[in-house]
């Protein structure tokens, strides 16, 4: 919209609605045991993005240039992390032959073509150890961003920029263990939460299950960044820039991984609650970076 001959705006209105056509197995024994239900799956759910730009021409004679805009932008996930839902809903998947340093089955190249299904003291393969969950409400990811800019001519050909960004999630993901009952105490030597009494061997809720993972949102990533640089046009066919851009970035888990196991395990670097969503130094932030 051309408001006056030196200001236009630019608006927009983008809606996904992801939908998927299968739904991971229902298994009706973890449902009766945790009142939750492996089929559940983020389809379906609307996302609204509105956004708005503006450019402003201040002085009116191309001396002056003021940008910048707001608005929401939704991205799909990796489909991986929500594929885990699909294949650990303890109907199907790997069995898990997990034995002690004392109990390990003989294995030979006579066992390749019929592994061992039973440990030296009777612990069989257990189909389905792992469950995956979604968040019935799940939402993909979604940021908020907010950009000012302003550019300056100061010769002919020489343009300086100065330019705030500004990030803040509004759906970000979550990873979390149902299965654990709580935080037990810390530990005496490092001040460590701890939740069981032992290493591996946590406190459980009723039900017999140590891994149920559920990927959920929450809001309280952030980063900003400010940019300042200069360019510089030369004859008809080339230019030149270069650009220095300081950035902090934040968030609660920084996603590096496939499955939701690692995720939990790896998001990020914490003796403390593992339901804590304070944001902490990403593991993508670059704090310094120069592009010419």
């Amino acid at each position: 919209w051309t408001v006056t001959p030196n200001l236009n705006l630019s608006m927009g209105l983008r809606v996904d609605v992801p939908v998927f056509n299968d739904k991971p197995p229902e298994n009706t024994a973890f449902a009766t045991a945790y009142d939750r239900s492996t089929s559940d799956i983020s389809s379906g759910n609307l996302q609204w993005s509105p956004r708005v730009g503006f450019n402003w021409d201040v002085t009116g004679d191309a001396v002056n240039q003021l940008r910048g805009g707001v608005g929401l932008f939704t991205g799909r996930p990796a489909y991986v992390w929500l594929s885990n839902a699909f294949q650990n809903s303890g109907m199907g998947g790997v069995a898990l032959l997990t034995c002690g340093s004392s109990s390990v089955p003989a294995f030979d190249n006579a066992a390749i073509a019929t592994p061992p299904t039973q440990c030296a003291n009777g612990n069989t393969a257990a189909l389905g150890a792992q469950i995956d969950l979604m968040a019935p409400d799940l939402k993909y990811p979604q940021n908020m961003r907010a950009t000012l800019g302003y550019d300056r001519r100061l010769l002919e050909n020489w343009i300086g920029t100065a330019e705030v960004l500004y990030t803040r999630g509004v759906n970000g993901l979550f990873y979390q263990n149902l299965a654990l009952a709580g935080i037990q105490g810390t530990n005496a030597v490092e001040g460590r939460v701890i939740y069981g009494t032992d290493e591996g061997d946590p406190v459980l809720k009723p039900g017999g299950r140590s891994q149920i993972f559920e990927v959920s949102n929450q809001s309280n990533d952030y980063a900003y960044s400010l940019t300042g640089g200069i360019s510089r046009r030369y004859v008809n066919n080339y230019e030149g820039s270069i650009f220095y851009t300081y950035t902090r970035a934040f968030d609660v888990q920084s996603f590096t991984s496939s499955t939701a196991f690692s995720q939990l395990r790896f998001g990020r670097a914490t003796g403390g609650d593992l339901l804590d969503k304070t944001a902490t130094r990403s593991s993508f932030e670059q704090r310094h970076r120069i592009v010419g």
